[in-house]
């Protein structure tokens, strides 16, 4: 097990670490940083050590993720090894966004109806290890399932960097070449911006829904409330009360839907986007009603 392997359960922001755990992870970071002396610049590596200090001063789940982050920025292989195992990595896959961007994403599950999984849980930076844990349960439940990795970030910011909705449609696009005949598309943070963004896209045929959990209703060139007014399949709008200001955003993407079938999910939670999907973060309850929503979006379209 590699350091990666130890930061899995802080990636996706369930809990402050304890005291111990904080110890045991800064003594982590310390080698991670050594060892990233061979291959790492030297601004990299004080960008490193600042992430380190970070974790010791402030030692939250955010910090742990954004350290975490950071380390795989620094290896070369860009791998997700550290949270899907031996036991998935035959199911991941390489495929390209509306716009020719590469991407990979991890495969679950078969069938005809199929689920787009995108975006961060807890902070910016969004990786499919967010949505694994309720994208298996998805597979389970007969789902064919694509969790899909945020487009790389170009050194240089231009306004294409912020069309995360083609990655949607890249995965869309994607299920439906593997035997898909519906879609569903998901989304949380800036993923659910793009998910909804991305849904006024998708020929009304083959779309079957959309969710978003925390979203902004603008990031960048993406306006999911004006791609909001266009779409009549199904939607989802799932926001923790606490977590200011996603709660007025998702209130004002709701009434801007034009979905005969539309619902509004407040819970009391500070969570944002797949934090919702966690017991520790929000209730259960939100859950079963988002696994009732994809359920009966299928059955309606």
């Amino acid at each position: 097990m590699n350091e990666l392997d130890l930061f899995r359960d802080f990636r996706r922001g369930v809990a402050p670490p304890t005291t111990d755990a904080r110890g045991r992870a800064s003594a982590l970071l310390a080698a991670a940083v050594a060892g990233a002396h061979t291959t790492t610049s030297h601004r990299g590596r004080l960008v490193l050590l600042a992430a380190a200090a970070l974790v010791a001063f402030v030692g939250s789940a955010s910090a742990f993720s954004t350290v975490r982050d950071f380390i795989l920025d620094s290896r070369d292989d860009q791998s997700v090894d550290y949270c899907i195992g031996s036991a998935l990595r035959s199911k991941l896959i390489s495929f390209r966004s509306a716009d020719g961007v590469p991407l990979h994403g991890l495969l679950l599950g078969s069938g005809r109806n199929g689920i787009v999984l995108y975006g961060p849980g807890g902070n910016f930076r969004g990786s499919l290890c967010d949505w694994l844990p309720f994208g298996r349960t998805l597979a389970r439940r007969g789902y064919r399932v694509l969790a899909v990795d945020t487009r790389p970030a170009p050194p240089i910011p231009r306004a294409t960097a912020t069309h995360y909705e083609r990655d949607v449609v890249g995965a869309e696009r994607e299920l439906l070449r593997r035997g898909a005949t519906r879609v569903l598309v998901g989304g949380g943070f800036v993923g659910g911006t793009a998910a909804m963004t991305a849904a006024a896209l998708i020929p009304r045929t083959v779309l079957a829904g959309v969710v978003v959990l925390s979203p902004a209703r603008r990031f960048g060139v993406m306006d999911s409330a004006a791609a909001a007014r266009r779409i009549a399949a199904p939607s989802f709008i799932g926001v923790g009360r606490r977590d200011s200001p996603f709660v007025d955003e998702a209130r004002r993407l709701y009434a801007a839907s034009a979905s005969k079938r539309k619902e509004l999910v407040v819970v009391p939670s500070s969570g944002n986007g797949t934090q919702l999907l966690e017991r520790s973060w929000a209730p259960a309850s939100f859950r079963a009603r988002l696994l009732a929503f994809i359920a009966d979006s299928f059955k309606s379209s």
